[in-house]
Order: structure tokens, then sequence, then C-alpha cells
């Protein structure tokens, strides 16, 4: 009866594969639960970006030597009218909960922000929002900046050649 013992073995052994599966699948769950959520941040810093960037462009345009008090209610997300709340109505498509833009007018030499200028060349966005884990207990933040000039070049496209207007000592290139 060399059968017996060995159908008693495999017997023995049919439960693994079971465990082993579970163990798997209870890892895979997890990776993927944190994949969701690290994504989802991803997402939120991607769009905290974009938006300060859209914001700054935005702001920027405003500037045209006009000083810091003249520009004050420009930045105010409180006013309806202002080119801050106007400018996120416009790009209102980002996702995160609790959307926080601040603006800082000064100027900016491509390594520092100088927030005592008047008038100002320059402008400073930091936007930034929070999300919800979707799997883990808890929420993440992004926050990020962009700075914009104020530029005084015009450009012109006509069909396919760019015409320059130059004005200081900046000027478009044909492109």
């Amino acid at each position: 009866m060399s059968g017996g013992p060995r159908s008693r073995r495999e017997r023995d052994e049919r439960g693994a594969v079971l465990a082993i599966v579970g163990a798997a699948l209870t890892v895979i769950v997890l990776v993927a639960a944190f994949a969701v959520d690290l994504g989802v941040q991803r997402v939120v810093r991607r769009d905290m970006q974009a938006l300060a960037d859209v914001v700054a462009l935005d702001l920027a345009r405003e500037i045209d030597g006009r000083t810091r008090a003249q520009l004050a209610g420009e930045g105010q997300q409180t006013s309806p009218s202002s080119a801050l709340a106007l400018s996120l109505a416009r790009n209102d498509d980002t996702i995160g909960d609790d959307l926080a833009v601040a603006v800082s007018w000064g100027a900016w030499d491509g390594e520092t922000f100088d927030v005592t200028v008047d008038p100002p060349s320059a402008v400073r966005v930091v936007a930034s929002a929070t999300t919800d884990f979707a799997f883990a207990p808890g929420e993440g933040g992004a926050t990020r900046t962009a700075y914009a000039e104020a530029d005084s070049t015009a450009c012109y496209q006509l069909g396919s050649w760019a015409a320059a207007v130059r004005s200081g000592t900046r000027a478009c290139s044909a492109r």
C-alpha cells in the first residue's frame, strides 16, 4: 500500500496554495492602494504647479509699471473682479481640497525674490491644496511656487512668420 501515505501527504499540502494566493493578493491590494494614493497626490502636485504657472503669467500682465499699492487689489482672491479671482475662475479644473493661492509683488533676479521693490517687475504665486488618501488614513498636501516677470515685448504672428516689435532690450525672434 504505497498509495496510502502518498495520498495523505497530498491531502496535507492542498491548502498551501490557498494560503500563498491569499498572502499574495493581500500584498498586491496594499501595493495598489499605495499606488493610487501616491498617484492622486502627484496629480495634485502637478495641478498646483500648472495653476501657479498660469496665474503668475496672468498677474505679470497686470504689472505694467503700476505700484504695489495699485496692484494690491489684483492679488486678492476674495474680490470677484480681481485678476487673481478671474484667473482662478478660468483655471478651475484642478483637483485637491482647501485650495489656497498667495500672491507677492516684487522683483525676481532668477535666484531671489525681493518683495521690497516698488514698482514691482515680477510676481510670485504660491498655490497649495490637500488631498485625502483613499486607502491610508490621513491626507497629503502639495505646495508649488511660480515666478513671472513683466516684459514689454510684443509679438505678432502673421501666417507662419513672426514679426518682432522691439521694446527696451528684449525682442521676439522670428520662428
